[in-house]
């Protein structure tokens, strides 16, 4: 894997990290909106920005960017899990599940891709 793959998996990382932060952000907002619900809009805002710190981190090339925004979705996945499984209700808590879970997999992948390229391994 060359300089070249690695620059663009980082940036595919730091894309799937930055939309998902935009997409938690708004459904916090979303949430406060149609429900008047503060807590939504704290936790939605709090994550959002914390994703978007992490999506910063990874598009300069910092890999614990990735491995905390993985750390943090998958937090806001098991969160998701447990109001889908409380509330039955696809939308918000079903909707926000296969969003979360969607972008993991998408993550995880571009991280995968990363890992072939250990700094550890010589260079050839």
């Amino acid at each position: 894997m060359d300089d070249s793959t690695v620059t663009r998996s980082f940036k595919r990382s730091g894309m799937i990290i930055f939309l998902y932060a935009i997409l938690v952000a708004s459904g916090g907002v979303m949430g406060f909106i149609k429900s008047g619900s503060a807590p939504s809009l704290i936790a939605g805002g709090l994550s959002g920005l914390s994703l978007l710190f992490c999506s910063v981190l990874t598009f300069t090339y910092r890999k614990w960017g990735l491995y905390a925004a993985f750390t943090l979705m998958f937090l806001l996945d098991l969160f998701f899990s447990y109001r889908y499984l409380k509330t039955g209700a696809f939308f918000p808590a079903g909707m926000t599940l296969i969003l979360t879970s969607v972008s993991i997999i998408a993550l995880v992948i571009s991280v995968i891709k990363l890992a072939k390229h250990s700094p550890s391994e010589p260079s050839h």
